[in-house]
């Protein structure tokens, strides 16, 4: 595991609840994680989400992977957790307008390495590249452990360093994208089986680097205006995050960094 030094829930938060966050979706879509549907699809596949199953989205920021579930793979009812205030109130919106029945849903704001949510209460715990952003991993997991029902699965995907990643490039990739602490597909395994998970597997994705060339591609191409407004026609800070941007393709080209999934039974 890499480690920053410091807590950056507080920047984390600052980050969702303004440009920053404005400028990730710009990029990203609604759905803020690499692969977008494609990978949301493949995560529920290789969870074997089953049909009319009840699940948590533990920092589901606006909720976007709570309508995935509930729209294309008929889930009976999603709760989604985040400590956003701002991302909790969007994604009640969101829902809203886009036509999910209020009793198939519900958003509770707190850290999800906190208890938020009945224990024993849901078939599957879901989370798609956002447990990165949770300084207390061994919190998380037991959480998600607490939430399930005995027999449930957790089913998540997240960033992950590689055993190629050195310390220096952890230090600037973490200051930049506000990570506390970082994991390797091998810190994940052994988490899950100390907390007592079983039937632990992975995957490794091959969407990170065709992802983050279209990111790319978007900033300085197609949304550059756009971009550009949103950081106060700043030109410094627009180079400055293209740098950043052209530092996390070039982790993911070295196989530094990738993205997995993860399935694992309490």
């Amino acid at each position: 595991m890499f480690k920053l030094g410091k807590d950056c829930e507080k920047d984390v938060q600052t980050i969702y609840s303004g440009v920053e966050g404005q400028l990730w979706e710009l990029l990203m879509g609604e759905q803020i994680h690499i692969g977008g549907l494609v990978s949301s699809e493949a995560l529920a596949r290789f969870g074997r989400i089953a049909a009319g199953s009840r699940g948590v989205d533990f920092c589901c920021c606006s909720g976007a992977g709570m309508r995935f579930l509930l729209k294309r793979q008929a889930v009976a009812f999603m709760a989604g957790v985040d400590f956003t205030s701002e991302q909790v109130k969007l994604g009640a919106q969101r829902m809203k307008a886009q036509g999910v029945p209020t009793s198939a849903y519900r958003f509770y704001q707190g850290n999800a390495a906190e208890p938020c949510v009945k224990a024993e209460a849901f078939d599957f715990v879901w989370g798609e590249d956002a447990w990165c952003y949770v300084a207390d991993k061994s919190g998380l997991l037991a959480q998600a452990k607490r939430a399930l029902k005995p027999g449930g699965k957790v089913v998540f995907s997240d960033w992950v360093a590689t055993e190629a990643m050195s310390a220096t490039d952890a230090k600037r990739f973490l200051s930049f994208m506000k990570f506390s602490t970082f994991m390797t597909v091998r810190d994940y395994q052994k988490a899950l089986a100390k907390e007592g998970f079983n039937t632990i597997k992975t995957k490794v994705t091959s969407y990170f680097v065709p992802s983050v060339k279209l990111y790319a591609a978007m900033y300085t191409r197609q949304h550059a205006y756009d971009v550009l407004r949103l950081l106060g026609f700043n030109q410094d800070v627009y180079n400055a995050v293209l740098d950043e941007l052209t530092f996390i393709l070039q982790l993911a080209q070295e196989k530094k960094l990738v993205q997995a999934y993860f399935v694992a039974t309490k």
